[in-house]
């Protein structure tokens, strides 16, 4: 018997209803979803529902600098978890600095959420970051076999 594939499980953090709706509308079909709309609630969803990808929204409402979605990547990144980070804006990111903080906390993916191509562009991503999160797990589950950490590898 084979057994079923379970759909892969994504943690969407977004204060804006129009991309939730669209998000929900070509997401929930082939994947697990949960919504999260600001740094707090999404935090809780990595505990509860432990997500394979996270899709960021960089700016949310009512933030003092606009870059709490880095925030929660680099919060993502600290936590080791092996969730997969995707960052949406749609805003450019002009800053040295956003730029270096975005490379550091290791975010797969940055997508234009004003792009004509969004939909297709974040399809594609996501099916990138899944076969991304395959290899590490498979990587890491050698290493647990090997009695080996992550903090280990170089």
């Amino acid at each position: 018997m084979i057994a079923k594939q379970s759909k892969t499980k994504i943690l969407i953090v977004e204060d804006e209803t129009s991309y939730k709706e669209l998000y929900e509308e070509i997401l929930s079909h082939d994947y697990r979803l949960s919504f999260a709309p600001n740094l707090t609630g999404a935090k809780n969803a990595i505990a509860e529902f432990q997500p394979t990808i996270a899709l960021i929204d960089m700016r949310l409402q009512n933030v003092r600098d606009n870059t709490d979605g880095l925030e929660l990547a680099e919060f993502i990144h600290v936590l080791n978890a092996g969730i997969i980070t995707i960052l949406k804006s749609g805003f450019p990111f002009q800053s040295q600095e956003i730029q270096e903080r975005i490379r550091k906390a290791n975010v797969f993916a940055v997508l234009d959420k004003s792009s004509d191509e969004q939909v297709k562009e974040l399809l594609s991503t996501i099916k990138q970051a899944e076969t991304e999160s395959r290899k590490t797990s498979k990587k890491n589950t050698l290493f647990y076999k090997l009695g080996v950490t992550q903090a280990h590898e170089k």
